[in-house]
């Protein structure tokens, strides 16, 4: 299994990957993502960005995670606790559908926390559709503090986490 920066020719067995994502989290009655989000549009824009990340095995890809500075609007209402210098935002964090279980999530939060402190950041900020329970119970174990909650239009809430990077331990490790 090895974690590299997504390459354009790329995008389509990548996008592939979050539309079958997009299907089960219909399929459980999560509607974080849809037919519109994440698009294609925005993944090459993320890849484009070398911004995009994507964990392979066999050519087959199993998860993805987008790293940035980028922030909701919205998030500037939520009361963070760590302020100390730029941000790490994590977007777009998906694994496979078929490789669920095998802690790739947990790879992913630990490799967004190496980038952390490779690159000076102080804290990593990430959100998440509230009902998406294995999500929360996600960035909870993996010591994520709860912020608040912002709407972002959608039937139910999206809750903030952060963690503080001068202390932390690593999420996988």
């Amino acid at each position: 299994m090895t974690m590299h920066k997504a390459k354009l020719s790329e995008s389509e067995a990548i996008f592939s990957m979050y539309e079958q994502a997009v299907k089960i989290m219909k399929d459980q009655g999560i509607d974080q993502w849809d037919e519109k989000y994440p698009s294609h549009d925005q993944l090459v824009e993320d890849i484009e960005n070398e911004e995009l990340y994507v964990y392979t095995e066999d050519d087959t890809y199993l998860a993805a995670i987008v790293l940035n500075e980028d922030h909701d609007k919205e998030t500037e209402k939520i009361p963070w606790n760590y302020t100390d210098g730029p941000s790490l935002i994590i977007h777009r964090l998906v694994v496979h559908p078929e490789a669920r279980g095998k802690g790739l999530a947990k790879k992913l939060l630990a490799f967004a926390e190496d980038f952390a402190h490779e690159h000076g950041y102080n804290q990593i900020r990430l959100d998440t559709y509230k009902i998406n329970v294995g999500a929360v119970k996600l960035y909870e174990k993996t010591g994520y503090e709860l912020r608040g909650e912002m709407d972002l239009g959608k039937e139910h809430p999206f809750v903030c986490f952060e963690k503080n990077m001068k202390v932390a331990s690593k999420a996988g490790k």
